[in-house]
């Protein structure tokens, strides 16, 4: 879950969003009354999509994200900037869980950047959707920089550069997060852990109160004993378009993206790239 998608759920109590076509309509200050009733429906068929069964959810996110959608159609202008943020925040948000197209989110990015003020959240957002709209497999991997959760010791990616890098977004209050690195991840580690081929390295995200020292005790406890860095400033994962984490980003030895998404769904690709690249014969 993402920092923005947190805010919404506290505000609204679901963090669900839907695609819409972008509309050329603008609308005055005037607008204003009509812009209010119309967020008031938004959040009335907000709070009704929260009740909905779960064969009917599709239908109630779609019919959500069209009126949020309509509501930045037809009243962003007029909005406030509250209200700029929690329908814009949750347009996104359905637009990711359903797969929006990627023409849509584009000009619906653009249409919110032509305001005269976008709350700083929502833009994060959008600089967020963009990133993982540009960064696909082939493409620069975007350089950053990180603190050694052990030893201080700042880490860059550039100073990775000449190795196979698997990068995984996480925090100790995320389930799936723990699975993966239970799962997946320490056994990797310990298949790898003698060839300076390689490296993974565990990105700690700066949501929901995490810290360096909670991540340091929790690597301890659970005898993760792979690098694991922390990103206090959110640049990081923002940079690379993490929406919710687990995520993991295989990089390879000229700092190109091999692979990217969400731990569950790409850990099996990753794996075999990863064996076929260390099975290679070592260059000279």
């Amino acid at each position: 879950m993402t920092a923005l998608s947190r805010r919404l759920a506290l505000s609204l109590g679901l963090a669900i969003v839907c695609p819409s076509v972008v509309c050329p309509v603008v609308a005055s200050a005037e607008d204003a009354p009509s812009a209010a009733a119309a967020f008031a429906a938004l959040e009335k068929e907000l709070d009704a999509a929260r009740r909905v069964p779960p064969a009917s959810r599709r239908r109630a996110m779609e019919d959500l994200m069209a009126t949020a959608g309509a509501f930045l159609d037809q009243h962003r202008q007029a909005a406030t900037q509250d209200q700029l943020l929690k329908a814009g925040g949750l347009w996104f948000e359905l637009a990711s869980a359903t797969n929006a197209p990627e023409q849509a989110l584009r000009d619906r990015i653009a249409q919110l950047r032509a305001l005269p003020e976008v709350p700083a959240p929502l833009a994060g957002a959008m600089r967020g959707v963009e990133a993982r709209l540009d960064l696909k497999p082939g493409r620069p991997a975007p350089a950053w920089t990180a603190v050694d959760i052990r030893d201080g010791s700042e880490v860059t990616l550039e100073s990775l550069r000449g190795k196979l890098v698997l990068m995984d977004f996480w925090a100790t209050w995320c389930g799936p997060c723990i699975g993966l690195m239970d799962q997946k991840l320490k056994p990797l580690h310990e298949r790898t852990k003698d060839d300076d081929r390689f490296v993974l390295v565990s990105i700690g995200v700066p949501w929901s109160g995490e810290t360096v020292e909670k991540e340091r005790d929790f690597a301890e406890k659970k005898g993760f004993h792979w690098k694991k860095v922390f990103d206090a400033t959110g640049d990081v994962p923002q940079a690379y378009g993490v929406q919710g984490i687990p995520t993991l980003v295989l990089v390879d030895t000229d700092g190109k993206i091999l692979s990217i998404g969400v731990g569950g769904a790409v850990i099996g690709e990753i794996e075999r790239i990863i064996a076929e690249r260390l099975a290679e014969p070592r260059g000279e």
